[in-house]
């Protein structure tokens, strides 16, 4: 499975990232429902849309669990991140990048969440507004999502 950037779609710009404190977990605002193909991070789910672009973002992620870090989301660009495969991913279902848990951590002062290393910049692409994979020999290494209700997460 290797993810490539693409043009950058702008309806994805409309985008809202949510945290739920009761769920413990993120959504977006709106929703788009038409989910062809999966790939989760820990719980957090990556929905890719018939073209396999990563159009959607969800998930279980107990804010508990998250360290804090003095780490901020790395600089940027737009792009849209097409996932290729070499198996039939409209079969249905869904696949896992890693079996083991990625670490989670949270920059409080800023908000911004990030699961898996949150040192890695090589090629950062903001792919949903608020929403940045960072990149490195077409595999994702770290994940950032910025909560748009980050203050109403009930931090302890």
């Amino acid at each position: 499975m290797k993810f490539k950037t693409t043009a950058y779609d702008k309806s994805l710009d409309n985008i809202k990232i949510l945290y739920d404190s009761k769920d413990f977990s993120f959504d977006m605002e709106p929703r788009f429902f038409y989910q062809d193909f999966v790939i989760t991070i820990n719980y957090l789910q990556l929905g890719m849309n018939h073209n396999m672009i990563i159009s959607n973002i969800s998930g279980f992620c107990p804010y508990q669990a998250w360290k804090e870090i003095d780490i901020d989301v790395p600089n940027h660009e737009k792009a849209s991140i097409r996932v290729e495969v070499d198996f039939d991913p409209l079969s249905g279902g869904g696949y896992k990048i890693k079996d083991e848990d990625w670490p989670q951590y949270v920059n409080r002062t800023t908000g911004w969440y990030c699961v898996g290393d949150p040192k890695k910049k090589e090629k950062a692409i903001e792919f949903i507004k608020n929403c940045v994979a960072i990149l490195e020999d077409d595999q994702i290494v770290a994940l950032w999502l910025y909560p748009v209700n980050y203050l109403d997460i009930p931090f302890p």
